[in-house]
C-alpha cells in the first residue's frame, strides 16, 4: 500500500461517515417541508436555506467520494515519491477498517432501530393523533434501519466489498 492509496482510503471512509450522516437528517425533512408552507418569497427562501442545511453532508459525502483520487494527488507531496510501500495489503487494510466502520454504525444506530421499530408496530408512543408525528416516526424508523443495514454489510461483507473495489480500481489495467 502506497501514500496515495492510503489516503484514498481516508478520504473514502470520510466520505462514508458524511453520507451516513446525511441518511440520517433525511427524515426531518418531512417535518419542515410541513412545517413551512412555501406561499411566500420568505417561506421558499428559508425552505431552501434548511434543506440545503439537511442535504449538504449527503452530497458532500457523495461528490467527495467521487473526486477522491482528484484530491489525494493535492494530498501527497509532489516531492515525495507516492510509490513507497508501506508494509500493509490493501485489500486486508480496508477490510479491516469496513469492519471497524460497521461496527461503529451497529453500535450507535442499532439500538435505536430496535426501539424506534417497537413504537412503530406496538403503538407504544403516545402520538395524540396527530399524523405528522406519526409519519415522522416511521421516516425515522426507515433511516435508522437504513444505517443499522448498511453497518451490517460492513460487517459481514467487508472482504467482499474490499475485493469489489480492488476490481474496479483496477478495471481496465493491463497486468504488469
Amino acid at each position: 500500500m502506497n501514500a496515495k492509496q492510503l489516503s484514498l482510503l481516508g478520504i473514502r471512509i470520510v466520505s462514508i461517515y458524511l453520507i451516513a450522516q446525511g441518511i440520517s437528517n433525511i427524515p426531518n425533512m418531512h417535518l419542515i417541508v410541513s412545517a413551512y408552507a412555501p406561499d411566500d418569497n420568505y417561506g421558499i427562501v428559508v425552505l431552501g436555506s434548511i434543506l440545503t442545511a439537511i442535504l449538504s453532508p449527503l452530497i458532500i459525502g457523495m461528490v467527495l467520494w467521487f473526486i477522491a483520487p482528484k484530491i489525494c494527488k493535492y494530498i501527497i507531496d509532489s516531492n515525495q515519491t507516492s510509490e513507497t510501500n508501506i508494509p500493509l495489503n490493501v485489500n486486508q487494510f480496508q477490510s479491516t477498517v469496513l469492519i471497524l466502520i460497521g461496527v461503529y454504525i451497529i453500535a450507535t444506530k442499532l439500538p435505536f432501530s430496535i426501539s424506534l421499530t417497537y413504537q412503530l408496530f406496538t403503538d407504544t408512543i403516545e402520538i395524540n393523533g396527530i399524523q405528522s408525528f406519526k409519519d415522522q416516526l416511521l421516516y425515522n424508523t426507515i433511516s435508522i434501519n437504513m444505517q443499522s443495514a448498511l453497518g451490517l454489510l460492513l460487517l459481514f461483507s467487508s472482504n467482499n466489498i474490499s475485493i469489489l473495489l480492488s476490481k474496479i480500481r483496477t478495471f481496465g489495467l493491463e497486468n504488469k
